[in-house]
């Protein structure tokens, strides 16, 4: 079958052909038709509105490749009713009193219905209608099916009176079996616009309401049901009235229509990771990323990420971002990277800096032009144990660990680790979310898809493990005594409590990718037990958890908390950052003076009565 798009167009030419951009842009090779209706007419108001053509010179050959992407467009031209007599046929029907916007805007939708019924009645083969005011988002390849009579989405709502129509925005229309069935799109004798304007509850209807309750009616009629929202982004009815509008509408969603920067951008948040983090840059710029967005989110007093990657932000590869001392930064820093800079990148990857990305080739920017669709890569994990070693050396991660954890390992939950999934997100697509989940993005649009270019849930698991076309190696444990520093470096303190969740989340997590050694284990053992932060790390201070890593620190008396940041004190505190506080004495606190020891009185003899009793 051969694939066809008609689109219904009238004065909207630069909504037109964004339109048919992001029909190519969505990797749509078939036929593209435009059904073209420009005409000048006169406002309620009696303004002259000129005729706005799509234009026509320019649809075929060079011009409309350079112009238009990919592949010409056709146009069958009815702008003088060479076609439909539009005045001719609405001229047989009594209209509305309001002749100036009836004319312009009801019977607009009749203009349009009688369009859609020629291309219906002419056209050969099957094809897919659209509006000239939407835009792609996902490719429509799968709405060509010659089993079926239509597919789309059906609306009830679309003003007070609940017509029930097939949404015209986008659908599919199986021309010739609609002949065969006697179908069609266009009926006067439901149509509210020429029947003086009478309210006929439930008879009246706008465009593909018509279309709708014919197939309802006819009971060879197939119809598939599909979210067109999922597929395509609409400016509105009426849209060629709003043509102010049209060129803010057309910026906002110029990610849909518009060529895309080829540069790839990389988004981290950081803690402690000074010893790393030279070495992930260094490998991130070999494969040609464009810039990286770092986020230094130290606590307290921790070593600064400014103070090994300076020679990285001054050559313009690194932009740092000072976001200490906050909590629960990660999704937040992800979703403020996006915001500010999606527009500037093809692509954007939020990894972590223990993850490495592999794949097909030596430029992430060449490879990533093979994803025409989708709006989120989602990229495997491979997790690569500890190759056997216990203790750090300066040598670089690649180096030191290249043993690989195998694929039906579960640790965490009941499937295997390695279905994990980081994401790269398309550039452009406005705002993004992603929750409480660092993972992926959460969007009921976003349109996701795996490493083979395969649709994919937006979960933080892929429903398969693929580690031959792009995929991430995650340096998650390192060594056991990696392990544990990293762990009490970023605030697992050594209260009890914290103390046996680093021993519980070695037994779990540590020795879930490594092989278990008894060496290993003394390893963990002697740092979580022994290291001066598994100390007691405050004196006159009683500690409360309150849950979600919180704790309630409240000053005995004559003593006081102090900020390490502010210098300022205070009594009680909640805080998730112990060491950002230390004791000192209350200067204002007066120590009561010693009660004095009461002196001593003579004894006296015990008087007896006068018989000695």
């Amino acid at each position: 079958m051969r694939k066809t798009i008609c689109i219904v167009h009238f004065n909207t030419p630069k909504l037109a052909e964004a339109c048919v951009r992001s029909i190519r842009k969505q990797g749509f090779e078939g036929r593209v038709v435009i059904f073209e209706n420009s005409r000048s007419w006169v406002t309620r108001e009696g303004e002259k509105i000129e005729a706005q053509p799509y234009p026509i010179a320019e649809t075929t050959g060079k011009k409309a490749k350079k112009r238009m992407g990919v592949g010409d467009v056709e146009i069958i031209d009815n702008s003088k009713g060479q076609l439909v007599d539009f005045d001719a046929e609405l001229a047989k029907y009594k209209k509305d009193k309001d002749q100036g916007y009836s004319k312009g805007c009801n019977f607009g939708s009749v203009k349009h219905m009688l369009s859609v019924e020629w291309l219906l009645q002419n056209m050969e083969e099957p094809f897919v209608l659209a509006d000239s005011d939407i835009l792609l988002k996902a490719p429509i390849d799968d709405m060509f099916d010659e089993t079926v009579t239509a597919i789309g989405m059906t609306d009830g709502g679309m003003n007070v009176y609940g017509i029930a129509r097939l949404l015209p925005f986008l659908c599919f229309i199986n021309a010739p079996e609609c002949r065969r069935l006697g179908i069609h799109y266009f009926d006067p004798d439901r149509a509210w616009a020429l029947l003086s304007g009478k309210k006929l509850y439930g008879k009246h209807y706008d465009t593909g309401a018509s279309f709708n309750e014919d197939l309802k009616q006819c009971p060879q009629a197939k119809v598939r049901h599909i979210d067109i929202n999922a597929r395509m982004v609409h400016m509105g009815s009426g849209s060629w009235l709003w043509k102010h509008k049209t060129d803010e509408w057309l910026a906002a969603n110029a990610w849909l229509w518009q060529e895309s920067p080829s540069r790839v951008a990389l988004c981290a948040i950081a803690r402690q990771e000074n010893r790393y983090v030279c070495e992930w840059l260094d490998y991130y710029q070999s494969i040609g990323v464009a810039k990286v967005f770092l986020y230094d989110n130290y606590h307290g007093d921790e070593e600064r990420l400014a103070d090994v990657v300076q020679p990285y932000v001054e050559s313009g590869f690194v932009e740092l971002i000072d976001v200490g001392n906050r909590y629960r930064m990660q999704c937040r820093a992800y979703e403020e990277c996006y915001a500010k800079h999606s527009r500037e990148y093809g692509w954007i990857m939020f990894f972590d800096i223990d993850e490495f990305l592999r794949f097909e080739g030596k430029n992430i920017e060449e490879f990533m032009k093979r994803y025409k669709t989708g709006d989120a890569l989602m990229v495997n994990w491979r997790t690569m144990t500890d190759t056997g070693l216990v203790h750090y050396d300066p040598r670089p991660v690649q180096e030191r660990f290249t043993g690989i954890m195998p694929n039906d390992v579960c640790i965490k939950y009941p499937w295997p680790e390695n279905l994990h999934i980081k994401c790269m997100v398309r550039g452009g697509l406005g705002a993004i979310k992603f929750g409480n989940n660092p993972h992926n993005p959460v969007s009921p649009t976003l349109h996701c898809i795996d490493a083979h270019g395969e649709p994919t849930p937006q979960k933080a698991f892929s429903k398969k493990i693929i580690h031959n076309t792009i995929w991430l190696d995650h340096y998650w444990t390192k060594t056991a005594e990696e392990w544990v520093n990293v762990k009490l470096s970023r605030g697992y303190h050594g209260d009890t409590h914290y103390t046996n969740m680093i021993k519980s989340q070695s037994d779990r997590n540590f020795f879930g990718v490594n092989e278990r050694t008894p060496e290993k284990e003394q390893i963990l053992s002697a740092l979580i037990f022994s290291n001066p932060k598994t100390q007691k790390i405050m004196e006159h201070i009683a500690k409360t958890p309150q849950g979600n890593d919180q704790w309630r620190l409240e000053a005995e008396t004559g003593w006081l908390l102090k900020s390490k940041l502010s210098g300022k004190t205070y009594k009680t505190i909640d805080t998730r950052d112990l060491k950002r506080w230390e004791v000192v004495e209350d200067p204002d606190f007066v120590k009561p003076e010693p009660k004095k020891a009461e002196e001593s009185k003579p004894k006296t003899a015990k008087r007896t009565n006068r018989k000695g009793k």
